[in-house]
């Protein structure tokens, strides 16, 4: 029997060995990782006396939104960078002839729009057929 020291802290002084299979201890790893617990020692507590156990779930359906949106978001970048460098130039040319890169603006800004619309349809439709 381990001995008994007062602690005022509340700390764990007491050890629990346990010896494993191969097999129980690659069921235990696997059982540690699809939960929210960093440790084995949190795990086995939460086990042994009842405690909520949270357990990780991976929401496959939204992989596929996940995978078109970030697709979206570095062609957004892209444009919103083209767009950023004509509101420059359009910034820096002497007030005299302003009309030079007026058409390439408003070609970016009806560019910029289309992709804005297109992620709007696309979050429409992943959020319908997520929300049934």
């Amino acid at each position: 029997m381990a001995k008994v020291r007062k602690s005022s802290k509340g700390n764990r002084e007491f050890w629990c060995h346990i010896r494993l299979t191969e097999q129980e201890h690659k069921l235990l790893k696997e059982k540690l990782s699809s939960t929210t617990f960093q440790k084995v020692s949190e795990y086995a507590r939460s086990a042994l006396f009842d405690k909520p156990i949270t357990v990780l779930t991976r929401d496959r359906s939204m992989d596929e939104f996940m995978w078109v949106l970030i697709g979206l978001r570095g062609d957004l970048l892209a444009i919103s960078k083209n767009f950023n460098q004509v509101v420059k130039k359009v910034n820096s040319i002497p007030k005299t002839d302003p009309n030079i890169w007026v058409p390439y603006s408003l070609e970016m800004q009806g560019e910029l729009l289309k992709r804005i619309a297109e992620i709007q349809k696309k979050i429409d439709v992943f959020s319908n057929k997520w929300l049934q």
